[in-house]
C-alpha cells in the first residue's frame, strides 16, 4: 500500500526566484523542496531525475531526509516559473520501498536549463538505485548494494556492498567497497580502489582503468 505524502513529515520551502539572464537570455526560477519519510531497516530507495546531481550519504536509522531543488527556464520571469510548473516530484513509500521521481509532465522537445538536483540522507544499509542524466552521482558511506547510473556526468561511490554502475562522458570511481562491482563507462576514466572481497568486471572506453589500495 502506498502512503501519501500527506501523512508523512513534509516541509516545503518555496524560493522563485530570478537568477539573472545568462548568457543565452534564460531566466531561471528554483523550487526547494524538503521532506522527511519514515522508513524501516533495510529499505529500498529509488530516486530519478534528470538535468540534476543525485547526492546520498546516510543519516537517522529510520529517516529519509530529502533535498530536492527543481529547475525552470524561460526567455522570462514568468515563461521561467511556468516551465517550473511542469516539472513534478513525486515522494512515495511502499512498503519498504522509497521512490523519489522527477519528471515533466509535458513531452517538451528541449528541456532548456529544467530539471532537478536531490540530496538524501538515509538508513546506513539502506539499497540504492540513482538514475539522472546530465548530472553527477555521489553515494557516500551507504553500505547496501548501489545501482547507479548516468549520462554526461561522473559517478563516485563508496562503501557499498554490490555495484552496478555505468556512465558516459565522466569518470566512474568506486572505493572501498565489496561484493560483485560491475562498472561501465565510455569517455571517462574508471578507478577501482581499496575494493576488498570482490569480484570486479570492468569497462571503460577512450578512458584509463585503474586499480588501487
Amino acid at each position: 500500500m502506498k502512503t501519501p505524502l500527506s501523512v508523512l513529515t513534509a516541509l516545503l520551502a518555496l524560493s522563485l526566484a530570478s537568477a539573472g539572464c545568462n548568457m543565452t537570455g534564460t531566466v531561471v526560477a528554483n523550487e526547494v523542496v524538503e521532506e522527511s519519510v519514515e522508513v524501516e531497516s533495510g529499505s529500498s530507495i529509488l530516486v530519478e531525475t534528470f538535468n540534476g546531481r543525485i547526492s546520498v550519504i546516510t543519516g537517522g536509522d529510520t529517516t529519509i531526509e530529502a533535498r530536492v531543488v527543481k529547475r525552470g527556464s524561460g526567455r522570462s520571469q514568468g515563461e521561467a516559473e511556468r516551465d517550473l510548473a511542469r516539472v513534478e516530484l513525486t515522494i512515495f513509500r511502499e512498503g519498504t520501498r522509497v521512490t523519489v521521481a522527477v519528471r515533466r509532465t509535458d513531452d517538451a522537445l528541449s528541456l532548456g536549463n529544467s530539471g532537478a538536483d536531490v540530496e538524501l540522507s538515509v538508513p546506513l544499509d539502506s539499497s540504492l538505485e540513482l538514475r539522472t542524466s546530465n548530472g553527477r552521482i555521489e553515494s557516500a558511506n551507504v553500505t547496501g548494494s548501489v545501482i547507479a547510473r548516468s549520462s554526461n556526468g561522473g559517478v563516485t561511490i563508496r562503501d557499498a556492498t554490490g555495484v552496478d554502475a555505468e556512465t558516459s562522458n565522466g569518470p566512474l570511481t568506486v572505493a572501498e567497497s565489496s561484493g560483485r562491482l560491475d562498472l561501465r563507462t565510455s569517455n571517462g576514466a574508471l578507478d577501482i580502489v581499496s575494493a576488498e572481497n570482490a569480484v570486479v568486471r570492468a569497462e571503460t572506453s577512450n578512458g584509463s582503468l585503474g586499480f588501487s589500495g
